[in-house]
């Protein structure tokens, strides 16, 4: 699968969850961002997202609005002023 092909599964509300599940371990951090903005991911690919070497990955699961407020909470102290600015409804 290329990029491309990637990074539209990623950003569809539509992709399978094991699909999404997969991308989310991909080496492309842009793919890993889309699935950050994804709003339809699952609790356990946001929870693991929140961990990511990327802070942009990282500042767009503090805005997704299905992350928990216990994910929430650890990324609002990140070291990246990148993630702990960007809060639900923030910015697009």
């Amino acid at each position: 699968m290329d990029y491309e092909e990637k990074q539209r599964l990623a950003a569809s509300e539509d992709t399978a969850i094991e699909i999404l599940e997969e991308l989310a371990t991909d080496k492309n951090w842009i793919v890993r961002c889309s699935i950050a903005r994804n709003p339809n991911i699952s609790i356990k690919i946001l929870e693991q997202l929140a961990n990511d070497e990327h802070p942009w990955i990282r500042g767009w699961i503090a805005k997704n609005h299905r992350t928990p407020l216990k994910t929430l909470e650890l990324l609002a102290i990140d070291k990246e002023s990148v993630v702990r600015d960007r809060k639900a409804g923030s910015y697009d």
